[in-house]
């Protein structure tokens, strides 16, 4: 069999050697540029039996980028040399490989790791990227901004932790203008007493619908993200000094289909390299699809999944009708206007709270005379504010007496034999038939009473009862 014939190939430009067809059975030296990727070359034109070696000037001296700089620097001999000592096109792609990956790396064992640098309560952490997903009109820009007010004052304005004291923060809002966010500040600077002094040079506000903030946008090439943003982003982040960053809505910076995963990445990523060179904090305010009745989680984030699987922490707003606070939460009727609860959609980075956060808008009367929406901490009512251990082991006692003698207390209001009546002759007191559901919703820490079901022996219909859980002690009722 005849050698194959050797073939020299040396091109301007790698278009130019992908479209370059080798005959069968040739071996063939690719003078190779620094930025050669002979990986998808050797693939994209190799086949037919053809041998691939390769010559990396830049490798033979750090002086010289291609062939027509070492011909010029060290002639023809040592060109012709370095040629006929080309190395085989898979020597090449190991070294590329090894240089581009430098997988796997060796696990030094070490018990002292530093805390993770949280912000804000457990939700915003340097260098990472959190969500806060919201239908419209409930109070999540109100939130933010208190939040915000929260870290640039260091104080904890809605009872949670402002973990490194005052901290620089900036404000984006693709949405509203201006004025109205202005507007919004101002008030909540007015309900928590801010001063000037306190936030002054800390505070850094843009606004409007025509803020140009886009970091991924879609087109005929597919996908580009907008480096030189970022990079401007990522200059000013670290010469002001900010520690986070709010963005809201986190759609109005996309020029992406927001349900495509690969898209979707490709944006949170350009936010992530921003959170990542300047060690700092960013939230994602984003919408929640329609939820039909059902209270917004993780799966009613709208959009592609990729955004919530980026970020480290995600909460999700849920609203509380006026009905629902006043028979589910006990809340009387004058505050149960503009409540809403705060969900804790996704924490990798921390466990889940132990109890429901909530909130509340006010209005805040303005100078002006108008009044402007304000978030505020709250918490609903004790449902079991008033009853002591005491007075739970006396109702476990009739409620423990009942079942023995067969005429088990009911969990409806309506039954002769309602649970209520237990409660309110164990305090010695008339209890609102609310508050007794409520109580029995809501449980209690030790789980003092649980629900059955119950066949009635005269009716044959099945109900609901109510037994004793875990036993009061008499030391917990102080007996």
């Amino acid at each position: 069999m005849a050698a194959p014939t050797a073939r020299v190939v040396c091109t301007f430009g790698k278009a130019g050697l992908r479209s370059y067809t080798p005959p069968r059975g040739a071996s063939v030296t690719i003078l190779a540029d620094p930025d050669l990727d002979v990986s998808s070359i050797v693939d994209a034109i190799g086949g037919g039996g053809t041998a691939f070696r390769v010559v990396r000037f830049d490798r033979l001296d750090g002086n010289c980028t291609d062939a027509n700089d070492y011909l010029q620097t060290h002639g023809v001999e040592a060109l012709a040399t370095a040629i006929a000592g080309a190395d085989t096109a898979e020597d090449v792609k190991a070294a590329e490989a090894e240089a581009k990956y430098d997988w796997p790396t060796p696990w030094k064992f070490t018990l002292d790791v530093p805390p993770r640098r949280w912000l804000y309560g457990d939700h915003l952490v340097r260098g990472y990227v959190s969500v806060l997903a919201s239908a419209g009109g409930v109070g999540k820009t109100s939130m933010q901004i208190v939040e915000a007010l929260s870290l640039a004052t260091g104080r904890a304005l809605l009872g949670e932790p402002v973990h490194e004291g005052p901290t620089n923060v900036w404000l984006v809002n693709l949405e509203d203008p201006m004025e109205e966010l202005t507007r919004r500040i101002a008030a909540a600077c007015r309900y928590y007493g801010i001063k000037r002094e306190e936030i002054d040079g800390r505070l850094f506000v843009d606004a409007g619908r025509d803020l140009r903030m886009t970091f991924a946008r879609s087109g005929r090439d597919g996908v580009t993200t907008d480096g030189a943003m970022t990079d401007y982003m990522i200059s000013k982040i670290s010469e002001n000094q900010i520690g986070a960053v709010s963005i809201d809505p986190w759609v109005a910076a996309l020029g992406i289909n927001e349900n495509d995963n690969a898209e979707m990445n490709l944006a949170v990523g350009a936010v992530r390299s921003v959170a990542d060179a300047t060690d700092c904090a960013i939230s994602l305010i984003h919408h929640i699809r329609k939820a039909n009745g059902d209270q917004a989680g993780a799966d009613h984030i709208r959009g592609a999944s990729s955004l919530l699987g980026a970020a480290r922490s995600a909460r999700a707003i849920n609203k509380i009708t006026q009905e629902q606070a006043i028979a589910d939460l006990g809340v009387p009727e004058d505050q149960s206007l503009g409540i809403f609860r705060v969900d804790n959609a996704k924490a990798n980075l921390t466990l889940p709270p132990d109890k429901a956060v909530y909130r509340r808008m006010v209005g805040v009367q303005m100078p002006s005379g108008e009044y402007v929406g304000v978030c505020t901490a709250f918490s609903p009512p004790d449902l079991f504010d008033g009853i002591t251990a005491g007075d739970t082991l006396r109702v476990q006692r009739l409620i423990h007496k009942a079942v023995q003698e067969d005429v088990p207390y009911r969990k409806s209001s309506r039954a002769t034999q309602w649970v209520g009546h237990a409660v309110s002759q164990a305090i010695d007191a008339d209890v609102a038939p609310a508050k007794v559901r409520l109580c029995l919703k809501a449980g209690s820490p030790a789980a003092y009473w649980l629900e059955e079901p119950y066949k009635d022996a005269r009716s044959g219909r099945e109900t609901t009862i109510i037994v004793v859980g875990e036993w009061v002690t008499r030391d917990e009722a102080g007996l």
